[in-house]
């Protein structure tokens, strides 16, 4: 029984991962100002949903996600021979 609840976890925290990585931008923002609205301030929690929040807020409003290959940071120099 322990070993099924066990795995159930395991598979329950794989899905939300995976569901995390693959949500939009504008997506994971609308989620998380939704946990915020969920209720009063719980602590710790609430402080690193709300640190969250305002790290994925900053990344929509700047337009790049620095993560893809049509980023700026991304481009090299061209080479001189």
């Amino acid at each position: 029984m322990l070993q099924f609840l066990l795995v159930c976890l395991i598979v329950t925290a794989a899905a939300l991962s995976a569901a995390w990585r693959l949500m939009g931008l504008a997506s994971r923002v609308k989620v998380l100002e939704a946990l915020l609205r969920q209720g009063p301030g719980a602590g710790a929690l609430h402080g690193v949903i709300d640190r969250l929040a305002r790290k994925q807020r900053a990344a929509l409003v700047s337009g790049a996600c620095a993560a893809c290959s049509a980023h700026a940071s991304h481009k090299k120099a061209p080479r001189v021979p």
